[in-house]
């Protein structure tokens, strides 16, 4: 009863504005809301039966609504038109049990932007915290960290501000593009600085990754992800962040078939044997074309959104096999396993609202 209470404030507030709400509620608990809004609805003319659909119409598009409502409203607009009293007092009860019964598929798809760009947004903390715990564990070993000392507090501090700034929703957009073109910066330093030494295989690892990243930044300050997007999305920053990603895509291929660490790391993991990893180049081959391509990206992102996850499990985290086998360093590990969660998010993101 509350719940329908709720529903008849908010249609006096916003679409219909109501001459007696006491009224308009005693007739909703009749299960007769119906009439009492084409009766005191201020939109149209009360004796065309045409004004009255066009005011239902607004109130329909008003209420939350699954997929089978397209149908429900559709028949309910259509009993107005034919005028016939008898007929929606009849039929409008189930659609208003219809409307408190489940949640929409497009309240869903939202939930499940809005958790992708929580990932992606909160990125930037944990990229910062696991690079301070990888620090700090060289520092035992006298090694040096990749970038140096004076330059490292900066990039910190900058990515800490995008990140904040972010989660709280202020400027996204400006500062999704910042924290991409921090973290391009942050890589390009490190690589050019030379101050620590990975092999071939790990540097494939970790800039390609990285490299995702800053394509789900820039998809994240195309627009998308937004709830309430009150500009239109900017189609080359989603284009190039789509891009990125799939050249991550394509360094997967790569070290799948040229690095014999990445791939012992997933036939000790995958039934089927070499016959599975070959099935799993050819997605990821397949996967990387739609996002260099721009055609379907949805399908390919629920896609890719369903492996990340496996992959994040059994591969990503399968830490003693990375550190204790591979010899790569912990927090590291810990680095680039945030790296795919982030990449997960901006993938969610595609996969909902791309």
């Amino acid at each position: 009863m509350d719940l329908v209470k709720s529903y008849c404030r908010n249609l006096q507030s916003t679409v219909v504005n109501f001459m007696d709400f006491d009224m308009v509620f005693v007739k909703c608990m009749q299960s007769t809301i119906c009439i009492p809004i084409m009766q005191h609805t201020l939109i149209g003319d009360k004796s065309d039966p045409l004004g009255r659909a066009h005011a239902a119409l607004l109130v329909a598009m008003s209420l939350p609504r699954s997929l089978p409502l397209n149908v429900i409203w559709s028949t309910f607009i259509l009993k107005i038109i034919e005028n016939s009293r008898q007929e929606v007092v009849k039929f409008l009860p189930t659609a208003v049990v219809t409307i408190m019964a489940a949640p929409s598929s497009r309240q869903v798809l939202r939930r499940l932007c809005q958790f992708g760009a929580f990932i992606l947004t909160r990125f930037g903390f944990w990229n910062c915290f696991t690079m301070l715990m990888l620090f700090a564990e060289r520092a035992d070993v006298k090694r040096k960290p990749d970038i140096q000392v004076p330059y490292l507090y900066f990039d910190m501090g900058a990515s800490v501000l995008c990140a904040s700034f972010m989660s709280f929703g202020v400027k996204r957009r400006w500062f999704a593009l910042g924290a991409a073109i921090q973290l391009a910066i942050s890589t390009y330093a490190s690589y050019i600085g030379e101050q620590v030494h990975y092999s071939d295989w790990l540097k494939v690892r970790m800039y390609s990754r990285t490299l995702a990243i800053i394509g789900g930044f820039l998809v994240l300050a195309s627009g998308a992800g937004e709830v309430y997007r009150q500009k239109h999305r900017t189609r080359s920053l989603q284009s190039t962040g789509q891009v990125f990603i799939g050249v991550y895509l394509i360094c997967m291929v790569y070290s799948l078939q040229h690095s014999k660490e990445d791939r012992m790391a997933y036939l000790n993991h995958i039934p089927g044997g070499e016959i599975t990893l070959m099935l799993l180049v050819v997605l990821f081959g397949v996967l990387a074309l739609a996002f260099l391509s721009g055609c379907y990206i949805r399908l390919a992102s629920q896609i890719l959104a369903v492996v990340l996850p496996l992959i994040l499990l059994f591969i990503d985290g399968n830490l003693g096999y990375w550190h204790n086998t591979r010899h790569v360093e912990f927090w590291n590990q810990l680095k680039l396993l945030g790296h795919n969660v982030g990449i997960f998010g901006a993938v969610l993101i595609l996969a909902t609202d791309g």
